[in-house]
Formats: structure tokens, C-alpha cells, sequence
């Protein structure tokens, strides 16, 4: 393989992640493709002036006049070696297996309340997911503790297990779940589609295939987005 071939291999290669990136499967013109890139990815934004200079010389090199794509000019061997690098950067698949996988501290609904609180004060977490025999009931919360121990305060009463503030953490339209295989993208998908719609996400929740009735194998939280602003 000429370097003209392995340029152009390259350049197919990243025009796909970049299709990948943006979150489209529709044809767009490769500089708007590598904008909206460039917005989400941290490769896509540091080599961006370098892609818009290799898309130039993609059209270099290759002559369109009759319509049949004839290699006119080789590139050199440091271009050749630069966009299979780019390439590589941003054809890396970022599953949320690679990141995200860790143990998940649940709850059930006959778990005292207090308890659990403990719980997550020793492990420093904010929240915790409740399980029923059918799968995941929602998401318990400090906010949601800080309000039953307020109220108890005025009115005591005998509620000191989980399912007696079922109402408050049945909130399953603000927890999402992907599988293991997820790409890290979708997770970014997830927080801007929400944003769109005015709605907060209080958990992503990964589990073996995505389905909320299998077992928590990593959880993503707000604290996450950081992180994956940063980097994706």
C-alpha cells in the first residue's frame, strides 16, 4: 500500500469517528462534520486545524474532474505517519466498561433508613440505587433522607424503612441505563438531550446488557461529567 492509499484509508477512517463523535449517520461536508466534532471530543478540538489542512490535501490528492477519483500526488511519509495517529486517537471506541465499571453499593426497600444513611456517609456517596425483587425502584438520595429527617422532626412517626418513602425515590424517568458495551459518547448524548428537554439525570446505571432488572455493575453521576467533558 502507497502512501496515497494509506492517507486516503486513514482519512475514511476518521471521517467515520467523526460521524461517530457528532452522533449522525446522515452525509455532511467533512469541515461542519469536524466543528460539531470538535465540540465533544478533546482529540477531535486539538487536531482540528491539522484535519481541516489534511482534508485539503485529501482533495490534492485526489483528482475528481472526471469523476473517477485518480490519485494525482503522494503525500510524505510524516503526513502519512500524522493522520494514521489522529486516526488511531479518535478511532479508539471509549466503552463505559473502560471508565465507569466499579462496585455499586444498593439498597432494598426493607433496609432501615438510617442505615443506609450511614452507609453512605462512610463511602462518601450521594446516592444509592433501591432494588426490589422485579429490579431497580429508584434512586435514594441525601436530598431525599435530609427531607424525611426534616420532617420527622416536626411530625415523628414510625417510617424508618426505605419503602416508607417509596413516592419520594420512585423517580425512575431521571435514571438511565446502559450496557457495558455503551459507547462514552452516549452518555454525553444522554445529559444534552436531558439539558434540552429541561430535565436533570440523576443516574446512569450500567448494567451487563442495559436492562434496569439486571444487576448494577458501575454507576455515573453528575461528579462523573467533569471527567468526561474533559476528555470526551
Amino acid at each position: 500500500m502507497d502512501n496515497a492509499q494509506r492517507f486516503l484509508s486513514a482519512y475514511v477512517s476518521i471521517e467515520k469517528s467523526l460521524r461517530q463523535i457528532v452522533g449522525t449517520t446522515r452525509y455532511s461536508k467533512f469541515y461542519l462534520l469536524l466543528q460539531e466534532a470538535a465540540k465533544k471530543n478533546k482529540f477531535a478540538q486539538k487536531y482540528e486545524i491539522e484535519l481541516q489542512e489534511y482534508a485539503d490535501l485529501r482533495n490534492a490528492i485526489v483528482h475528481q474532474r472526471d469523476g473517477m477519483g485518480k490519485i494525482i500526488a503522494q503525500p510524505t511519509d510524516d503526513a502519512v505517519e500524522d493522520i494514521e495517529k489522529i486516526r488511531d486517537l479518535l478511532s479508539e471506541n471509549p466503552s463505559v466498561s473502560k471508565y465507569f465499571l466499579k462496585h455499586v453499593s444498593v439498597c432494598h426497600l426493607d433496609d432501615d433508613i438510617l442505615d443506609i444513611e450511614k452507609r453512605m456517609r462512610e463511602h462518601n456517596i450521594s446516592k444509592i440505587p433501591v432494588y426490589s425483587e422485579q429490579g431497580i425502584v429508584g434512586l435514594l438520595t441525601l436530598d431525599v433522607i435530609a427531607k424525611w429527617a426534616c420532617a420527622e422532626l416536626i411530625t415523628p412517626s414510625q417510617r424508618k424503612q426505605v419503602r416508607d418513602i417509596y413516592e419520594e425515590i420512585n423517580d425512575n424517568d431521571k435514571v438511565y441505563f446502559l450496557s457495558k458495551n455503551a459507547n462514552v459518547y452516549e452518555v454525553v448524548q444522554i445529559y444534552n438531550n436531558s439539558m434540552r428537554k429541561g430535565k436533570s439525570v440523576l443516574a446512569i446505571i450500567i448494567t451487563e446488557d442495559g436492562i434496569k432488572s439486571q444487576k448494577p455493575i458501575g454507576i455515573i453521576t453528575v461528579s462523573d461529567l467533569p471527567y468526561i467533558l474533559e476528555y470526551f
